[in-house]
């Protein structure tokens, strides 16, 4: 395109020249048109190589039927779905796979006896303090025909009671109640009672003082037969403190 424009110019410009020769056109008019012509030729064709510049070479060597064979070979990709291949699983080895199966043997181990563990039926000395107004309570699980036996001990004044979870609760709530066996007002005291069926029974310490009293209780459990041994059951309290009477 940039060489017609040339040529073009070129021809123009030298009609010019003919005409001017001819007469037909005065020599001032005629340079000026050849001016003219020749700048604006020079011009075109400056512009159309920028053009032809920014266009890629393989547009450029394209002709329309192959832009139009190329836009269908995209179109016809673009909606063709993709094929995936299917992922190869790799093969193992007949002899691996026999190793990886077969679980290994397992040596089972010597039984060991379960360890005999015998109840206790004693509870530990354990310091306690009642404060006023307060008292304590030991729960103690007795089976048929055991006796009971809790000696107290107290720089005060206390109440000992043998009650049962209904009347424990019966006390709690400041209500009336039934006691198996009691002794009230004493400081020391031994107390006894064997349980008519299995069960559990509370041996309760209440400080009937007007002050703080520090006791220590101690309890023994014993079989039905007169002079057999006892069971070791000690629970000692020491120390106990009551704010508030009851």
């Amino acid at each position: 395109m940039g060489s017609r424009l040339l040529l073009a110019g070129n021809m123009l410009a030298l009609l010019a020249t003919i005409a001017a020769f001819l007469q037909q056109l005065s020599w001032p008019n005629a340079g000026l048109l050849i001016i003219t012509i020749l700048t604006a030729t020079i011009l075109l064709h400056t512009n159309s190589k920028k053009v032809e510049a920014r266009i890629p070479p393989a547009l450029r060597a394209m002709t329309p039927p192959m832009l139009r064979s190329r836009e269908r070979q995209v179109s016809t990709a673009q909606t063709q779905a993709p094929h995936l291949a299917p992922l190869s699983t790799p093969s193992v080895p007949r002899a691996a796979a026999l190793s990886q199966s077969a679980p290994a043997p397992v040596t089972p181990k010597p039984a060991t006896p379960p360890v005999q563990v015998e109840p206790r039926e004693n509870l530990g000395e354990l310091p306690t303090l009642i404060e006023k107004g307060d008292y304590l309570s030991i729960d103690v699980g007795l089976d048929a025909g055991k006796e009971l036996v809790g000696e107290v001990s107290a720089d005060g004044l206390v109440n000992v009671y043998v009650l049962t979870e209904e009347n424990l609760t019966s006390i709690d709530a400041g209500e009336e109640f039934w006691s198996e066996t009691c002794e009230e007002g004493v400081e020391e005291s031994t107390v006894h009672f064997t349980a008519p069926g299995s069960g559990t029974w509370f041996l309760v310490v209440e400080n009937a003082d007007v002050k703080d009293v520090s006791a220590s209780v101690k309890v023994r459990v014993n079989r039905v037969a007169k002079n057999a041994e006892s069971d070791s059951l000690v629970s000692s309290f020491e120390s106990l403190k009551i704010d508030s009477p009851r």
